[in-house]
């Protein structure tokens, strides 16, 4: 799921609770979607300590880009990219639960922005624009954004995006530790089907996919 196109957020939450016990959310930080808005986002994704916890909070957006001539600038700039790649964390909104997300949706009483992608035209325009950016990067005297000087950085960024995001994932991931019966809550073994030993019930699943509907599973003979 990519949270932060989700229309309502809420439907997806509660979901991945139905038939997961623990998992990892992220998504671009609220600082990411300042600086690098797409018109696809509807939120900005932030946690705060809550009552209980870390919240994970979903505030809507009223525009899709919040200065698009900033969003422009700085997506010429190789020099930001380098920056990037070594403060990744900081556009990132990471949230790690274990049996329950707790989570808010604040909603704007009067959105200006429905929350649609923008249109053809608006797309086209920004088109324009950054390749307008792109034929003052190739035409720049002072050979700030020569050839090499891009690749150097660009060879840069792209390394400590790798080892920051392909590095770090585990190997192999061991989906037993994750689901969750969705009858009973109790730990799922996964083989031909998904087993709930506490239940009794087998989980079928559909052109690889796992059906986690009580309605569909089956009791184990």
């Amino acid at each position: 799921l990519v949270m932060e196109h989700m229309p309502v957020p809420s439907e997806a939450l509660n979901e991945m609770q139905r038939v997961a016990k623990r998992g990892m959310i992220r998504t671009p930080s609220p600082l990411a979607e300042k600086l690098f808005a797409r018109d696809v986002h509807r939120w900005f994704v932030s946690t705060e300590k809550g009552p209980s916890g870390d919240l994970l909070l979903f505030r809507q957006k009223n525009d899709p880009i919040t200065d698009q001539e900033l969003s422009d600038a700085l997506g010429a700039d190789f020099e930001f990219w380098h920056y990037f790649g070594r403060a990744i964390s900081k556009m990132e909104t990471t949230y790690v639960w274990a049996n329950e997300i707790c989570f808010r949706v604040d909603l704007l009483d009067n959105p200006d922005w429905d929350g649609e992608p923008q249109s053809k035209q608006d797309f086209e325009d920004k088109k324009e624009r950054l390749e307008a950016i792109g034929q003052e990067i190739k035409n720049d005297e002072c050979g700030k954004f020569s050839r090499p000087h891009i690749r150097q950085l660009t060879t840069k960024w792209l390394g400590g995006l790798y080892r920051y995001t392909y590095l770090r994932r585990p190997k192999t991931i061991d989906w037993n530790q994750f689901l969750a019966c969705p009858k009973c809550r109790g730990s799922v073994t996964i083989s031909d089907t998904i087993v709930c030993s506490v239940c009794s019930l087998s989980y079928p699943y559909r052109q690889g996919v796992p059906v986690m509907l009580v309605a569909d599973a089956s009791p184990i003979k």
